[in-house]
């Protein structure tokens, strides 16, 4: 694949191209407008950790994914609906061992609908679809990325802001949000903001901070019986953005603590649970320019 100099950047960078004027206003745009054709390496990594009594919290692991992206196709808004990956590596650590998901060079055709869902597709037509549990654990990852999540419209204040500025997220976002994480959330905490900042050994980087507190939350899947005594999490990070870079970092800490009792009919007396869990994500991704894209 051949890369052509970069003609134009997408919106990936625009709130990055603003940071050369200190005194004026910034445009928050994080959502990417992609066109075909357009090129980008994405390393993507996520840390999940358990402790739980009496509840079915999942596996303790951390995977790592990297690729050269190639955007294929868009829709209205310029969100890629169908993507090539190349020179993909996937890699897990887990308590039980580590290893890696694909072979070595490995690439494959991504296909996303309407509603986000992944699907994966290899052979040189990309008629072939890729083993069912390989593209779970695929999809459940860039379900992450976050350019498909509902991070950059709840962090949109609709005008732009000025650098030490807060603005109040939308609480019906930051529920959409944590819903995307397996989160129901009964009651948000104090209010969720954002933040814009410079990196103050850096200013030519910009910085945009974010917290969402809960105070009630269940699980979209609770344990079977389960009643709820106490509850609460956090969902907060930070997007880099350089400045007149094709470059930009996202760091997000999802933690949350839960307990309570499970009751099952004629079954005396109720048995506790107790859960502890928090997922990390770190993602950096940097266009690499255009190129030619056939079959289209």
């Amino acid at each position: 694949m051949t890369h052509a100099p970069l003609r134009s950047i997408p919106a990936l960078a625009l709130i990055a191209l603003a940071a050369a004027a200190p005194a004026r206003a910034e445009r928050i745009a994080l959502a990417p407008r992609y066109q075909a054709g357009d090129a980008y390496a994405l390393s993507l990594e996520t840390t999940t950790d358990n402790d739980s009594v009496s509840a079915d919290a999942g596996e303790d692991v951390k995977l790592r994914y990297q690729a050269t992206v190639v955007v294929l196709e868009v829709d209205g808004d310029g969100r890629a609906v169908r993507e090539r990956h190349e020179q993909v590596r996937l890699t897990y650590q887990r308590p039980g061992g580590s290893g890696s998901l694909f072979r070595d060079g490995a690439g494959y055709e991504l296909r996303r609908d309407a509603r986000g869902n992944v699907r994966l597709f290899a052979g040189e037509a990309a008629d072939q679809r890729l083993d069912r549990k390989v593209e779970q654990v695929v999809a459940g990852l860039l379900e992450s990325q976050l350019e498909y999540t509902a991070l950059p419209a709840l962090l949109d204040p609709g005008r732009p802001v000025e650098v030490g500025e807060s603005w109040p997220l939308d609480p019906a976002l930051a529920r959409r949000l944590l819903g995307q994480r397996g989160l129901r959330v009964i009651e948000l905490g104090e209010p969720a903001a954002a933040s814009l900042a410079r990196d103050p050994e850096d200013p030519d980087v910009l910085v945009v901070r974010y917290r969402v507190p809960v105070a009630w939350l269940e699980l979209e899947r609770m344990p079977p019986d389960a009643r709820t005594a106490e509850s609460e999490a956090h969902l907060e990070g930070e997007i880099r953005l350089p400045a007149g870079s094709r470059a930009r970092s996202h760091a997000q800490t999802l933690a949350l603590r839960m307990n309570g009792v499970v009751v099952k009919s004629g079954v005396a007396p109720a048995s506790p649970w107790r859960l502890e869990s928090s997922k990390a994500v770190a993602q950096h991704t940097q266009m690499l320019g255009r190129t030619v894209v056939s079959g289209l």
